[in-house]
């Protein structure tokens, strides 16, 4: 027979009725919808000696099994937007729906994490903080230090301001020289021969 755990030893598992913060629960987070949990299963409980208690629940409606993965700190929560600075986690490029859904599809595999403002038809794509110093693609706008971003929760719908690539724990943003290269080909494609007869 196994040991036996005692009332008093700890447990991630709340008492039935008790009230616990996120930050006891667990520092990790719903990659769909970054709600809180200590583990991502179905709801259920666990009994232990003279008490019964809960097992966490996934309340954003995840399915069970759902990965883990450590929150970005400046995503907004479910159902909210947030502004948040360039220049320090990440810089942005701006760039219209037809410079940048081409250079969306030519980048594939390579694309990191992009914003899309379905109202405006703008795209910004998210790329190593301070790599946009400098930066001269015809059609496109550096978003570094000074300048801002509505960022969406990872949870918007396509409508409006939503994630059309989501960032991840593995990548946030797409590789400068990779993403000036694709964003600048599709400029070639879209405004060479307009630039050629202005030139």
């Amino acid at each position: 027979m196994g040991p036996v755990m005692s009332e008093s030893a700890a447990s991630p598992f709340p008492l039935v009725g008790e009230s616990v913060s996120p930050a006891r629960l667990c520092g990790e987070s719903c990659l769909s919808c970054r709600s809180v949990a200590a583990t991502l299963h179905a709801a259920g409980t666990v009994t232990l000696p003279g008490r019964e208690r809960l097992r966490p629940i996934v309340t954003c409606g995840c399915r069970a099994g759902a990965t883990p993965g450590p929150v970005l700190p400046w995503l907004p929560p479910d159902g909210m937007a947030r502004t948040v600075g360039a220049g320090e986690h990440w810089d942005a490029v701006r760039v219209p729906f037809s410079l940048g859904r081409p250079a969306v599809e030519a980048l594939g595999g390579d694309c990191g994490a992009v914003i899309s403002d379905s109202w405006s038809r703008i795209l910004h794509f998210l790329t190593t903080a301070g790599a946009t110093a400098g930066w001269e693609v015809q059609g496109t706008v550096p978003c570094g230090v000074t300048t801002y971003v509505t960022v969406p929760p990872l949870s918007a719908t396509d409508t409006r301001l939503h994630w059309l690539r989501p960032p991840t724990s593995g990548r946030v943003g797409t590789e400068p020289v990779t993403l000036r290269a694709a964003l600048a080909a599709s400029t070639a494609l879209m405004l060479g021969p307009r630039a050629g007869r202005l030139a």
